[in-house]
Formats: structure tokens, C-alpha cells, sequence
């Protein structure tokens, strides 16, 4: 577990791609990639997936050491409950 602090530095820093190329969302795509921090110490990876049936529904995510969410962005999916009873439409950004 992370502290909040932890957290935010973690998502301010900057990442680049580990292996660059040129990255095309089919549908159907779930892609990961790897990414190292401007530190050098840090591995990030950078989850891309796209909807095969509702070609506009996409989730962008960032985790850190491998299996912390750091940011997930979620375009035209299912409007959810968070668990804290929040409704969430269909595109939203979770930090």
C-alpha cells in the first residue's frame, strides 16, 4: 500500500516508454507497456484496452510496481457505483 504522498509522486513523475513503437488500438485491443521513471528506479506499466462491440469504449490505466492503480481513464463505459456511493457516468477519470 501506498501513502497518498507516495501516490502523488508517483503520478507527477515523468514516465517514458521502456520499449518506444508506434501503439494502434484495434478492436478487442488489451495491450500493456512498459515504462520507466525519470528516476530510473521506477517501472511503471501502462495498461490500453478498447471494446470489440462499442468501438468508443476505452480504459486507459497506470499502475506502479506492477499492481498499484495509479490513474485509470475510462471512456463510454458502464456508469458504475463507486463504493463510496457516488454514481459515475459513463466516462470518468479515477485518481
Amino acid at each position: 500500500m501506498l501513502t497518498q504522498t507516495e501516490a502523488d509522486t508517483l503520478i507527477a513523475m515523468r514516465k517514458t516508454f521502456l520499449h518506444p513503437r508506434t501503439i494502434s488500438l484495434p478492436r478487442g485491443a488489451d495491450e500493456t507497456h512498459d515504462l520507466i521513471g525519470e528516476d530510473k528506479r521506477e517501472l511503471f506499466l501502462l495498461d490500453l484496452w478498447r471494446g470489440t462491440i462499442r468501438l468508443s469504449k476505452f480504459r486507459y490505466q497506470t499502475r506502479g510496481r506492477k499492481v498499484i492503480v495509479l490513474v485509470r481513464l475510462d471512456i463510454d463505459s458502464a456508469p458504475h457505483t463507486n463504493p463510496d456511493g457516488t454514481q459515475i457516468g459513463r466516462s470518468h477519470l479515477h485518481l
